[in-house]
């Protein structure tokens, strides 16, 4: 392979997410994820496993340094009933310091928090 090739490869960057309810104490199973772009534009989803991950997307998705938005539907019936937020957006940066981003919610049914895990 190729010197430029290996290295444009090597630019791309990956994005992973966890669910936890802290409600239940358990990983939030079932729960539909977007990835958007800056804009909004759709870019790939995926659903939450039994243990609350997105680690692997609908779609390959080759993602380059910039700012990206994770949609969780959290409240539609097949994720979390009467949930307040009908969904969550977590803008987010991916500035390219580090080749795999994590981003970890943990929610109940009247709140929510984020942070950049690892």
């Amino acid at each position: 392979m190729s010197e430029s090739i290996e290295r444009q490869k090597s630019e791309y960057l990956t994005l992973s997410t966890h669910v936890l309810n802290l409600s239940t104490g358990m990983p939030q199973r079932g729960l539909a994820v977007s990835l958007l772009n800056e804009d909004g534009d759709f870019i790939t989803k995926g659903i939450t496993d039994r243990s609350g991950r997105v680690s692997e997307w609908e779609d390959t998705t080759r993602l380059l340094p910039g700012i990206y938005r994770l949609r969780f539907l959290v409240g539609d019936e097949a994720s979390i009933a009467n949930h307040f937020y009908p969904y969550i957006e977590v803008v987010c940066r991916l500035s390219g310091d580090q080749a795999h981003y994590h981003l970890p919610l943990l929610l109940n049914e009247f709140g929510y928090t984020t942070y950049r895990g690892s």
